[in-house]
């Protein structure tokens, strides 16, 4: 497995942080340097290309997380862009009765519409019909711990996989309509001090491949940078099961990753590493 080098695509530009307040950010204040973190790819049905995912502005270390109440949307006519900011989604004033926090969102198209899901703890759905109005449908299911978290959706043979964090494992359910989802199964369990972020389940020549970005807690909290991790593991299986220590097949430099289809090749996004922003690379398995 090879990784070229990424290209920079995404970076939001400076806009106004819609709040609410918290420690360091205010409520109605233009920030110029906003991070990122999970997102997602989705191609319409014109063929433009939709980034979303986690942003907020830029705080010191010891706020890392904080601000992460919205999502930037961008678009751009291929993946490997560059994009353009169509800023901010869903607000917590746009999701009324829901936790403030939105996470990781995962993002498929059915025959009828476009489906958000998206975290932590409580997995919520969003609907919309065009990708920039989106209606919130509520809680689908919730996790017993509350570090639950980054969830993305595989379709596969008539089946909605959904694969997610929780500790120190990777899990996943399925479903065959996106609101009624079966008990969680083990997929990944990573040794003690090791957590699991941003799982990436996919299909290729059919065989499974399980991408997961690692987190060791080894962090000085005062470099923001480094709170952005960049080493993903790649495991591969024959058929879905438990995935063991002996199906590891490669170790890349990505943080969060996303795997997509373009233009008979295969490419690789990562956030916020090597540089800020959403970065893209060409992956030959």
């Amino acid at each position: 497995m090879n990784l070229d080098a990424y290209t920079l695509v995404f970076r939001p530009l400076p806009q106004i942080y819609p709040g609410p307040s918290g420690a360091e950010l205010i409520s109605g204040k233009h920030y110029s340097d906003w991070v990122v973190n999970d997102h997602c790819h989705i191609c319409d049905e014109v063929g433009r290309w939709h980034l979303f995912g986690i942003t907020h502005p830029l705080t010191t270390a010891k706020n890392i997380h904080e601000g992460e109440l919205q999502l930037f949307h961008a678009v751009a006519d291929s993946p490997l862009g560059p994009y353009r900011d169509l800023g901010t989604v869903l607000p917590p004033s746009a999701r009324l009765g829901e936790l403030p926090e939105i996470h990781s969102p995962a993002i498929i198209r059915t025959n009828e519409a476009y489906y958000m899901l998206y975290g932590p703890h409580h997995f919520r759905m969003a609907k919309s019909d065009n990708l920039t109005d989106w209606e919130t449908l509520g809680t689908v299911f919730e996790e017993i711990k509350q570090d639950a978290r980054d969830p993305q959706i595989l379709f596969y043979e008539g089946v909605y996989l959904l694969s997610y964090c929780m500790g120190n494992d990777v899990y996943y359910r399925t479903s065959t309509d996106l609101f009624t989802w079966s008990e969680r199964i083990l997929l990944l369990a990573l040794k003690p001090g090791i957590s699991p972020e941003s799982p990436f389940l996919c299909v290729r020549d059919g065989q499974f491949y399980l991408f997961v970005c690692l987190w060791d807690g080894k962090w000085d909290q005062q470099t923001v940078s480094q709170a952005y991790q960049g080493v993903t593991q790649v495991y591969k299986v024959p058929e879905l099961r438990q995935f063991y220590e002996a199906d590891l097949i490669a170790e890349i430099a990505a943080h969060a990753p996303e795997l997509l289809e373009y233009d008979g090749q295969y490419w690789l996004t990562s956030a916020e590493y090597p540089q800020r922003g959403v970065n893209i690379a060409r992956l030959t398995f």
